[in-house]
C-alpha cells in the first residue's frame, strides 16, 4: 500500500527527527530512560587540556607566587597544603565505577637542582579519601612514593604505602613529563616517566576513592612550606574500563 506524499513527508520528517533525538541522548542525562537511548559505554568518557588559565578559571588555585599563560608558580606558606583541587563530573550515563583516570602533567623543574621540590598529586572523592603519588627530586632514593590522603584546605601527613622501586637519575630534580594512571574500583595507580628510556612503577592502595558520586577530583598537595613547584599544564582523560 503507497501513503500518501503528505504522508511520506510527515514520516521522513519523525524518522529524522528520532535520530537527532537519539544522538542527542548520548549526553543527556534525562534521555537515559528513553526507549532510544542506552547508558553510554563509550570509551573514552572525558578529555581536557588544562592550561594555566583554565585551572585558574575552572578549578580551586591557591598559594600561587606567579601565574602565566604558560606557568602556574606555587609557593606554600605550610606542610600539605592544598594547591589545586579540579572537580571532574561525568556524564550520569556512564558508570562511573569502572573508569580509569589518567593525568600527565608537565613541570618545570626547580633551578639549582638542589631546591628541594616533593609534591603529591592524585584523585579524591566526595568524602575526602584520595589515593594519590609523591613526585619526588633528585635528593630522594626513588622517582615516586604512592600514598593516601584526606581532602582539605590542609591534610595530615600523607601516608605513604611504599616508594616506586630503583633510582632513576636525571640532570633535573624529576622528569618534566610524569604520567599518572588510576583504576579506582581496584584501588590500583600507576606512575610513568620517560626520562633515561623510561621507568615505570604502580601500586595497590589500602584506602578506596569513591568514583560513582556527583563528581570526584584531581587534587595537589605540598609536601613542606619552603618548597616551590612549577606546572605547566595537566592532560585529563577518563574512560570508560
Amino acid at each position: 500500500m503507497f501513503l500518501k506524499f503528505s504522508q511520506r513527508l510527515t514520516f521522513a520528517k519523525l524518522t529524522i527527527f528520532a535520530g537527532l533525538f537519539c544522538s542527542f541522548c548520548l549526553t543527556d542525562v534525562y534521555c537515559c530512560k528513553m526507549d532510544c537511548c542506552t547508558p553510554s559505554r563509550q570509551p573514552l568518557l572525558y578529555r581536557k587540556l588544562m592550561t594555566p588559565n583554565w585551572l585558574l578559571h575552572h578549578s580551586l588555585v591557591t598559594k600561587l607566587s606567579t601565574a602565566t599563560d604558560t606557568l602556574l608558580t606555587f609557593d606554600p606558606d605550610l606542610n600539605y597544603e592544598r594547591l589545586i583541587r579540579v572537580p571532574i563530573c561525568l556524564d550520569e550515563c556512564a558508570d562511573k565505577e569502572e573508569i580509569v583516570v589518567e593525568a600527565t602533567l608537565s613541570l618545570v623543574a626547580p633551578v639549582p637542582p638542589t631546591t628541594d621540590s616533593d609534591f603529591w598529586f592524585g584523585i579524591c572523592d566526595e568524602s575526602g579519601r584520595c589515593n594519590g603519588v609523591y613526585l619526588h627530586d633528585l635528593s630522594n632514593n626513588a622517582p615516586c612514593n604512592f600514598g593516601t590522603a584526606t581532602s582539605g584546605k590542609l591534610t595530615a601527613a600523607i601516608v605513604n604505602q611504599g616508594n616506586c622501586g630503583g633510582r632513576v637519575r636525571t640532570e633535573t630534580h624529576f622528569s618534566e613529563e610524569v604520567t599518572l594512571t588510576f583504576y579506582p574500583k581496584d584501588m590500583w595507580g600507576s606512575y610513568h616517566i620517560p626520562t633515561n628510556g623510561g621507568f615505570s612503577a604502580s601500586t595497590t592502595f589500602n584506602v578506596k576513592v569513591d568514583t560513582t558520586g556527583k563528581c570526584f577530583f584531581l587534587e595537589m598537595f605540598s609536601n613542606e612550606a619552603d618548597e616551590i613547584y612549577k606546572l605547566q599544564y595537566i592532560k585529563v582523560e577518563v574512560h570508560q574500563n
